[in-house]
C-alpha cells in the first residue's frame, strides 16, 4: 500500500508491538520516532522492521512535525498513529479498497477515521466519546500538526477531506494513576495554551475536519466566557447525563469523572494560577 505511518513513542513497550502490526499489511514504511525510551521500546520496533528515529521530546506537535520535515518518506500518503492505538480489521479493509481510487482525485488530501476509546480496558459507548473523528491520513506535503501544547489537530493546507466509516482503536494498558498523572500533565499544558491563544488571534490559513472547527469555536465562545468552577461541572453533566454516559457504568463514571469534570477543572485552576503569575 501506498502508505507511510509514523508513531511517536517513549517507553511504550506495552503498546509498540501491537502498533506496528497493525498496520503491516497497508504499509510497508513504518516510522518510529522516540524520545530517548529506556525500555524495550526500540528493540521491539527494530524486530518488526520499523524504521527508528530518535530526537528531543519537546511535545506532540513538534515532534511529529520534526517527522515531517527531517525523515525522508517513501509514500505518497501518511498516516499519524499513536503507540497505545491500533487499526481494526475492517478499517485496513476499507483503506486497501478505497485509498487506490482516493490516490488518484488530486483534489483529497486528508482523511478522517473514527476512533473508539478504551479505558482501563472497557469500551467506552457513550458520553459524546463512543466514536471521535479525527483527521490521521493525509496526503504527503499537504498535512502539518498545528503548533500547539495541547490537543494538537492534524491539519491540510488545501483540499478536500473524506471520512472513513470504520475504526482505530485507542486502548491504553497502563493503571488508573498513570491515567490521572497524565492529565494532571495536560492540564497545565492546555492552560498553557490557552493564554498563548488569547494572545495570538492570526487565523491559520490550514483547514481542520469539521467537527474539529465546531469543538474550537464553542470552546473559545461559550466555555471559557462561564467560570471553571460552574463550566466543568456542567460539561461533566452533559456528558454523564444529556449524551447517556451514565450507560457506561461505574467504569464511565470515573472515567467522565476524571476526563470530563476533573481535568477541565484543573485546567481553570491552572490558567487562573498563570494570570496571577
Amino acid at each position: 500500500m501506498n502508505i507511510s505511518v509514523i508513531i511517536l513513542t517513549f517507553n511504550e513497550e506495552r503498546h509498540i508491538g501491537r502498533a506496528i502490526k497493525s498496520v503491516k499489511s497497508i504499509s510497508d514504511d513504518i516510522i518510529i520516532v522516540d524520545s530517548f525510551s529506556s525500555d524495550n521500546t526500540i528493540n521491539i520496533s527494530k524486530k518488526l522492521k520499523a524504521k527508528i528515529f530518535k530526537n528531543k521530546f519537546i511535545n506532540q506537535s513538534k515532534q511529529f512535525n520534526w517527522a515531517l520535515n527531517n525523515i525522508k518518506i517513501k509514500n505518497n500518503w501518511i498516516l499519524r498513529l499513536d503507540a497505545d492505538e491500533y487499526l481494526s480489521k475492517n478499517l485496513i479493509k476499507e483503506i486497501k479498497k478505497k485509498l487506490p481510487k482516493i490516490n488518484l482525485n488530486k483534489e483529497i488530501n486528508g482523511i478522517c477515521l473514527i476512533r473508539k476509546q478504551f479505558f482501563l480496558r472497557k469500551l467506552i459507548r457513550f458520553g459524546g466519546r463512543g466514536k471521535l473523528i479525527m483527521l490521521r491520513l493525509f496526503r504527503k506535503n499537504y498535512g502539518i500538526c498545528e503548533n500547539r501544547l495541547m490537543d494538537e489537530h492534524i491539519m491540510i493546507k488545501k483540499g478536500k477531506i473524506l471520512k472513513f466509516k470504520n475504526f482505530f482503536y485507542d486502548d491504553n494498558f497502563n493503571n488508573l494513576e498513570n491515567f490521572k498523572e497524565k492529565h494532571k500533565r495536560y492540564a497545565k499544558r492546555e492552560a498553557k495554551q490557552y493564554l498563548i491563544d488569547q494572545n495570538n488571534k492570526k487565523k491559520s490559513i490550514f483547514k481542520y475536519n469539521t467537527r474539529t472547527m465546531i469543538k474550537k469555536f464553542l470552546i473559545n465562545n461559550i466555555y471559557y466566557k462561564i467560570p471553571y468552577q460552574i463550566s466543568s461541572m456542567l460539561y461533566f453533566l452533559i456528558r454523564y447525563i444529556f449524551l447517556l454516559g451514565f450507560l457506561d457504568g461505574i467504569n464511565g463514571l470515573k472515567y467522565h469523572y476524571i476526563q470530563g469534570f476533573w481535568y477541565r477543572y484543573l485546567v481553570g485552576k491552572n490558567i487562573i494560577k498563570l494570570k496571577n503569575k
